[in-house]
C-alpha cells in the first residue's frame, strides 16, 4: 500500500481556502489465488466564506469541487484477468451552508452535483471475449439538518441527507457479463437521522437513530454457481440505533463504549411489502 497526501491551506480576505491532493496504490492478495490492484487519484478544492447577519446570527458558505479517478482490476497470481479493467471518473460540485441563529439554533443545508463516468476494458475468459463498454450518469443530491444546543446536557438534532454511489460491479463483470446488461446506474439513498447528545461533568454521550431508504438498492447475490453473482436492484429499507458513552474520571484517562444495532428489509417481489431480510454484506451484526 503506497499513499501520498498533500494539503494547502490559505486565507484570502474573509475566505479560507484549502486544496487537498491524494494518491493511493494498493495490491491485495486473497484466497491464495487472486489479487486486487487498485489505485485512486483525487483532489478537493474547498472554500469557506463567513457572513454576519445582525449582532447574534451568522452564516458560512462552504463550496468547492471534488475530483476522483479510480482504477481497479482483479487478477490471478499469474496476472491473468479475473475482471476487466474498471475505471471510474467522478466529478462533483457542492455548496453547503451553516446558519447560527443566535446562540441556541444551528441550521445546515447543502446541494451536490455528481457526475460519474464508468469504463471497463475487454475481458477474455475460457476463450470467450466480452467487449468493454462505457456507462455515464449524474444526479443532484441535497441535505438539511438542525440542532438545538441551549442545554449542554441535552442537544437534540435531526437531519436528512442523500448519498449517490455505485456498487461492487466487479462481482458481476468477472462472470463475463457485459456492462450494458447490468447497467450499473449509481443509486440515490435517502438517509434520516434523529438523536441527542450531551455532556454532564465527566460524562458525555450520543444516542442516534437512523433510517435509510432506496427505491433501487444495489445488492449482489451469489447464484447457484459458487463465485458467480447477479445484480439485484430492489427497494430497500435499513434502520438502526447507536449509543456512544464516555467518562473521563481523571485528566489522563478516558473510558467509553459503543452499542449498535442495525437491521434491514427489502421488497424482492416489488409489491410494496418489505418482508425479505438483507444479508450481512449490508447489515452489520450487533456491536458492543
Amino acid at each position: 500500500n503506497k499513499a501520498f497526501y498533500l494539503k494547502y491551506d490559505g486565507r484570502y480576505g474573509k475566505t479560507a481556502a484549502n486544496l487537498s491532493l491524494y494518491y493511493e496504490d494498493m495490491n491485495t492478495v486473497f484466497e491464495t489465488y487472486n489479487q486486487n490492484y487498485s489505485d485512486h487519484k483525487g483532489a478537493r478544492l474547498n472554500f469557506n466564506t463567513p457572513f454576519e447577519l445582525g449582532s447574534s446570527s451568522n452564516i458560512s458558505l462552504i463550496y468547492g469541487a471534488d475530483f476522483l479517478k479510480d482504477h481497479t482490476v482483479q487478477k490471478t497470481l499469474k496476472d491473468d484477468l479475473v475482471t476487466p479493467d474498471m475505471n471510474m471518473n467522478n466529478v462533483a460540485f457542492y455548496m453547503q451552508s451553516k446558519l447560527n441563529l443566535g446562540t441556541d439554533w444551528i441550521l445546515k443545508g447543502g446541494v451536490r452535483y455528481e457526475n460519474i463516468r464508468f469504463k471497463v476494458g475487454d475481458l477474455t475468459k475460457n476463450g470467450k471475449l466480452t467487449a468493454g463498454d462505457n456507462n455515464n450518469s449524474d444526479a443532484f443530491v441535497f441535505n438539511i439538518a438542525t440542532r438545538y444546543n441551549k442545554y449542554s446536557y441535552a442537544q437534540p438534532f435531526a437531519s436528512f441527507s442523500q448519498g449517490y454511489s455505485i456498487g461492487d460491479v466487479g462481482l458481476i463483470l468477472r462472470n463475463g457479463v457485459p456492462l450494458s446488461q447490468i447497467d450499473p446506474k449509481p443509486v440515490v439513498v435517502n438517509n434520516f437521522e434523529l438523536g441527542v447528545n450531551g455532556k454532564m461533568n465527566i460524562w458525555d454521550y450520543q444516542l442516534t437513530g437512523y433510517y435509510s431508504t432506496s427505491q433501487k438498492g444495489t445488492t449482489f447475490a451469489e447464484t447457484s454457481t459458487p463465485g458467480n453473482y447477479e445484480l439485484s436492484q430492489v427497494p430497500q429499507r435499513i434502520y438502526g440505533v447507536e449509543f456512544v458513552g464516555n467518562v473521563k474520571p481523571v485528566q489522563w484517562l478516558s473510558l467509553g463504549t459503543v452499542l449498535g444495532y442495525m437491521d434491514g428489509r427489502q421488497d424482492l417481489k416489488k409489491e410494496g411489502k418489505y418482508k425479505d431480510k438483507l444479508d450481512n454484506s449490508i447489515i452489520s451484526p450487533f456491536k458492543i
